[in-house]
């Protein structure tokens, strides 16, 4: 939805949220498609972690370097999409945007996109840099070669620019990798206002509402309800949050009509707090944004008026995540129920510290706890349970952080052992979870030394 005024830019732009992260439903991106009436459809579709694992699925061949998703989305999302003339702009390139266009150019005419065009943008791996300069940590104060040969990616946050460029380029479909959230609602926004990348205190305010849209859900109620202090009665119906933005960057936030959940000045505060270290200084790869003074104020029609973001200008460095694999987690659970429930529970927790500590000495475990859940996993003895008030059900977990998968499998299994040799009525209540283990660090980069591109292919 756009009105354009004599010189050719629009009063306002309405663009919608597709994705929130790497486990969103499609299905929410293509109600917004239907119901939204959006010119613009944004998708973020990683996380730190995620993008780690992206890295790791591609060079171990286990799954693709690109969203496991993108069959759903190129069957379901994307024609719909062209049908209704909506430009989609995702980071679901992950690690390999190369791989995810090789997919797209082979079911195009299966998923009904013949015609439609792609543009992919590359750039933001900048692995071979960071090792090559032995980047510093900024987390530990470190280097990069302190991880030796555990380290797995590291990608550098691209800003709108290349996404602005592409859509002026006539593409329809924007595909990326660690595009940075904000970035993936602020490209389209520069492209139909005309925004520079000095003009900083409308990049702030897109920014602002970037921020807002790709929380998704979390604006629109999600995490929210505190019962009786903050009540959502409608969990049945999602939605993601959409937005009217107008030329100087001010907007109202909306959620699609006769949806559940909650959109309100409150819901729109605690997101925009969300990852913000200094409001008065936030830095994106796009402008150092100013929300300190930022208002957030409710509409009679249930939108939320956002306006009041001021700029600076970029940073000189980009930030770059790196994914490091440090080893598994195993972990393992089993059950009490009925009378007496804690008491046993509590002996198989003493049984399994025991031989945990015997597997620790044969095993490279790093760490490991033995938690009593809905007793004192969370928050110790200052749980309720009493003599008086004992638990009718406990769940023993045990886990570890272990260097080898094998070490991670054998702590796995002395949960499971508890089942034929432990107090009476153990059940299985999960199943074994073995997780390799992949952490993030952030370092930085001088942004001249990061040169993204995009290529133009038609499906």
């Amino acid at each position: 939805m756009s009105d354009r005024t004599v010189t050719g830019r629009p009063e306002s732009v309405r663009i919608g949220c597709g994705s929130a992260g790497a486990i969103d439903r499609i299905s929410l991106g293509v109600d917004m498609v239907r119901d939204g009436d959006v010119r613009y459809l944004a998708l973020d579709c990683l996380a730190e972690r995620s993008l780690a694992l992206a890295h790791l699925r591609r060079t171990s061949g286990s799954g693709p370097g690109y969203d496991p998703r993108l069959a759903e989305i190129g069957a379901q999302l994307l024609p719909l999409a062209r049908e209704r003339g909506v430009s989609v702009i995702a980071n679901l390139g992950a690690a390999d945007p190369e791989g995810a266009m090789s997919f797209l150019q082979e079911h195009a005419a299966e998923y009904g996109l013949t015609g439609t065009k792609l543009a992919v943008i590359a750039g933001d791996d900048v692995l071979d840099h960071v090792k090559q300069a032995d980047s510093e940590i900024a987390e530990t104060g470190g280097r990069v070669s302190d991880f030796a040969h555990a380290v797995v990616s590291a990608n550098a946050y691209l800003g709108y620019e290349p996404v602005a460029e592409a859509l002026g380029e006539g593409a329809d479909v924007v595909i990326g990798g660690r595009i940075a959230d904000a970035s993936l609602f602020l490209g389209p926004l520069a492209h139909e206002f005309g925004w520079s990348n000095e003009d900083w205190d409308e990049l702030a305010a897109g920014s602002c509402i970037a921020h807002l849209l790709e929380c998704g859900t979390y604006v629109t109620g999600g995490n929210f309800a505190d019962p009786p202090y903050n009540v959502v009665e409608d969990f049945t119906r999602p939605s993601l949050p959409l937005a009217d933005v107008a030329a100087d960057g001010s907007a109202v936030l909306r959620k699609l009509p006769g949806s559940g959940g909650a959109l309100n000045s409150m819901t729109c505060k605690l997101q925009l707090g969300y990852e913000i270290h200094d409001p008065a200084h936030h830095p994106t790869p796009d402008v150092v944004a100013d929300f300190s003074h930022v208002e957030a104020i409710d509409q009679d029609d249930g939108g939320v008026l956002l306006r009041g973001a001021a700029g600076a200008p970029r940073p000189g460095q980009l930030k770059v995540v790196i994914g490091v694999a440090e080893g598994f987690i195993g972990e393992n659970t089993v059950s009490f129920g009925g009378l007496g429930a804690l008491e046993r529970a509590e002996g198989a927790k003493g049984i399994l510290e025991h031989r945990l500590a015997g597997l620790a000495a044969t095993y490279d475990i790093e760490e490991w706890r033995v938690d009593l859940l809905g007793v004192d996993a969370l928050h110790g003895d200052r749980s309720l349970v009493s003599a008086d008030h004992p638990p009718y059900e406990v769940h023993v977990r045990a886990a570890g952080r272990c260097t080898e998968r094998r070490a991670a499998e054998a702590l796995a299994h002395e949960v499971e052992y508890l089942l034929l040799f432990g107090p009476a009525g153990a059940a299985a209540a999960h199943r074994t979870r073995i997780a390799q283990i992949v952490s993030t660090y952030s370092a930085y980069v001088d942004r001249e030394l990061v040169a993204p591109s995009f290529s133009l292919v038609t499906l």
